[in-house]
């Protein structure tokens, strides 16, 4: 497998912490409010580490990392751990505002909103620019949250813009519970 960052969801380590690996990729982490809860992070390959500006968290639930690209243009990296559904609205809402922090915390070109937000965004409702015609499902209250912060940060829904093969549609492979679900990274 190629890779080159790895945004990190329930990461169960204590405290925030940035480590070279033996490897020489880079491995960032910052735990939840309780082990059980929370946590996010990075592994960077170790060929982008010297190109790493700033890594850190804005909370136990929002990441970010700012690399350069070249000289002149920088991308920022935002990982989110979204509270599942549940836990209360308010959480969900000071994790909005977290993510929006992130976002506007350091000037960069270009931006990436990447994790598990615990919601499901569905397929594009009439007027909608924000979202691809290759959403997959019905739409679930976060996923409409997720929407409307979508739109309010001028982001949009990248998988959802392209298509792809049926769930399961690998050979041999029937489509599981697991595999209809999209994976949603903004």
């Amino acid at each position: 497998m190629r890779w080159h960052i790895i945004g990190l969801s329930v990461v169960r380590r204590e405290g925030e912490d940035t480590a070279i690996l033996e490897s020489g990729n880079l491995f960032y982490h910052r735990e939840g409010e309780r082990l059980s809860q929370g946590g996010v992070g990075f592994s960077v390959h170790k060929s982008l580490v010297n190109n790493v500006v700033k890594i850190g968290s804005v909370s136990t639930r929002v990441a970010y990392l700012i690399l350069r690209i070249t000289k002149r243009y920088s991308l920022k990296v935002i990982q989110v751990y979204a509270p599942t559904s549940a836990h209360p609205d308010e959480e969900v809402e000071e994790m909005y505002e977290d993510i929006s922090r992130a976002i506007h915390s350091s000037k960069t070109h270009y931006t990436v909103l990447m994790g598990d937000f615990n919601a499901k965004l569905g397929t594009r409702e009439t007027g909608e620019l924000k979202v691809g015609k290759f959403g997959v499902g019905q739409r679930n209250r976060r996923g409409q949250q997720l929407a409307d912060f979508m739109e309010k940060e001028g982001l949009f829904m990248m998988n959802s813009f392209f298509q792809k093969r049926p769930p399961g549609s690998g050979p041999g492979r029937a489509p599981t519970v697991r595999q209809k679900m999209r994976l949603t990274s903004l």
